[in-house]
């Protein structure tokens, strides 16, 4: 579709052609802040879609809710952030310099969500533990025991672990 395009009949004499042409890069958490040279996801401004800062509580990075939603990050701060600064001390709104990158996407619109980092491992587990302490006691130790009883498939080689 890139060379060739899409040809669409309008009527018997007028065909309109249309160039189609699709990006994406996918990368994991750790590999999405080395190449779009932004902070890590467990920094002060580590969302890369919006300006959301976060704030420490002990020694982990905490995002308050707030009924107003953070301003997106668009393509545009991407160059202006990238061009501003050249220094991870010197980030702003988590972007810590250029990437060759903005050259050819458009950030962070045509970079997808690493879904396995962002809610598979740890942060899911962390939110059940602070949910524990809101819920009926012992509503995660039933919910764990039931957990233990799922039998999977032979060739899952997998058994679910413990909530709490």
């Amino acid at each position: 579709m890139v060379h060739n395009g899409i040809r669409i009949k309008i009527d018997d004499t007028i065909h309109e052609r249309f160039s189609v042409r699709v990006q994406w890069a996918t990368f994991d958490l750790p590999a999405l802040a080395l190449n779009c040279n932004i902070t890590q996801f467990n920094g002060y401004d580590a969302c890369a879609d919006c300006k959301v800062h976060g704030v420490a509580i002990g020694k982990q990075i905490y995002y308050p809710y707030s009924a107003q939603p953070s301003p997106p990050k668009t393509d545009n701060d991407y160059v202006i952030f990238g061009r501003t600064t050249n220094s991870p001390k010197s980030a702003l709104h988590g972007v810590k310099g250029s990437t060759p990158l903005i050259e050819i996407l458009l950030l962070p619109a045509q970079i997808p969500k690493d879904y396995m980092h962002l809610v598979c491992a740890e942060h899911f587990k962390t939110l059940i533990n602070y949910w524990n302490n809101l819920f009926i006691p012992d509503v995660f130790d039933h919910g764990s025991r039931f957990l233990l009883t799922v039998i999977l498939p032979h060739s899952f080689n997998y058994q679910f672990l413990p909530l709490t």
